[in-house]
């Protein structure tokens, strides 16, 4: 009946090793942004380097496989309620029976069948977790649909990381105001994409500039509207999984 739960633990192990691999290559240094400047100085690219290759295979590895447990709690607690309500271990309908992640009600209606074994009030139940009825007004929150997307692709093949992805926090320079442009390149980062580009009025080889910036590794895919921090997804993804678990576990008999 629990088996859930040892799926639940089985993620957090591969979310473990993730974090420990991202965050070990991380805190050895590995980045460096090295500077270009045209012939009379007017513009100036700073580019990414890596003085440490990040191993994307090997995240994208142990991030599957923590999506795949995750996603297959799901699957266990339907499971569960299903053999306790039928009495049948397997219950009918078996083969098709899982948890449906539907981003709208009339895709939820669609994916009824799948849990046609289950009562009235835990098919509701069920209902209420969907992330068209967890989506908080304003606020960009859907990690079940998130956790589908990433499933569905690592099916196939690796997840989309990419090493950096940078957020600008300030530069100072000894240009003069109103002299320059600051232009900031946000998207995902590879060896030797230009991070910042400063854009000079007044040339000058030598202008001082410092640049000040976060990086994250970052996650692509499907239902994202941009690139974001894998960390931050995932945390969001197995809180959202773990209180799913949690809520449709009252449905389930005392053991």
């Amino acid at each position: 009946m629990q088996g859930y739960s040892f799926k639940l633990a089985r993620a957090d192990e591969h979310l473990d090793a993730f974090y420990r691999a991202t965050d070990g290559w991380g805190d050895g240094d590995p980045l460096a942004i090295d500077r270009e400047s045209n012939a009379d100085g007017s513009e100036h690219v700073f580019r990414l380097r890596f003085k440490a290759q990040p191993d994307l295979w090997q995240w994208a590895v142990l991030l599957g496989d923590a999506m795949h447990n995750l996603r297959c709690a799901l699957d266990y607690i339907v499971y569960a309620l299903a053999v306790a309500q039928t009495g049948k271990d397997p219950p009918d309908g078996y083969q098709h029976l899982t948890f449906p992640i539907c981003g709208e009600p009339g895709g939820f209606q669609k994916s009824r069948w799948r849990i046609a074994s289950l009562d009235q009030i835990t098919q509701a139940a069920i209902e209420k977790t969907q992330p068209y009825n967890r989506l908080k007004p304003g606020k960009w929150f859907m990690p079940l649909v998130w956790l589908r997307e990433i499933h569905n692709v690592d099916k196939h093949r690796f997840a989309h990381l990419t090493a950096v992805g940078s957020l600008p926090n300030e530069i100072a320079t000894d240009a003069r105001p109103g002299t320059y442009k600051a232009l900031w390149n946000t998207a995902p980062a590879l060896e030797g994409t230009p991070v910042f580009r400063l854009l000079l009025s007044e040339p000058n080889p030598d202008v001082r500039v410092d640049l000040n910036m976060t990086g994250a590794v970052i996650l692509s895919a499907k239902g994202m509207d941009r690139p974001v921090s894998v960390y931050w997804i995932t945390r969001h993804i197995r809180r959202e999984v773990g209180l799913v678990c949690r809520y449709l576990s009252l449905f389930l008999p005392p053991e």
